[in-house]
């Protein structure tokens, strides 16, 4: 069972600007992950995979240098994210013919992102009081009780 607990952070005016800056280039990478995988949907008739997104990944930092703003692990969990909602919405739609009543609806495109997901140590650095984001800097936090297991930066 997964545990989350949130805390308080107190970013300075610089790295709130950084944070609203990356998570704005995750929304625009999220929008155009979708737009990629609609109209790879379209031609061809399967779904594009988070793989070969990761891979579009790479020549998307070289062809909009603003993404590498952003963290590596962060942009491979935004097209995670594309693919999720996709396979969500094949499955609605199986459910959906077998019976079920749910809503199938299509993913859709982002208007903001509240947050950015760090999910392997080597983007962040937990300290006492503060923590150390890649490409962000230190952030002081309110450590209000003790972390244990495997930690995720949300």
């Amino acid at each position: 069972m997964k545990t989350a607990y949130k805390y308080r952070a107190y970013p300075s005016k610089e790295q709130q600007e950084m944070l609203n800056r990356q998570m704005f280039l995750a929304k625009e990478l999220y929008n155009m992950l979708l737009e990629k995988s609609k109209t790879y949907h379209k031609e061809t008739g399967k779904t594009l995979i988070e793989y070969r997104m990761n891979i579009r990944l790479t020549q998307l930092k070289k062809e909009r240098p603003e993404f590498a703003e952003l963290h590596s692990q962060v942009l491979q969990n935004v097209s995670k994210r594309v693919s999720d909602a996709y396979r969500h919405f094949f499955r609605r739609c199986k459910e959906k013919k077998q019976g079920k009543k749910v809503k199938a609806g299509f993913p859709r495109y982002k208007k903001f992102v509240r947050s950015l997901t760090y999910p392997q140590p080597s983007g962040f650095k937990i300290e006492k009081k503060r923590v150390e984001l890649s490409k962000i800097g230190r952030i002081n936090f309110t450590n209000h009780r003790e972390m244990e297991g495997i930690v995720e930066i949300r």
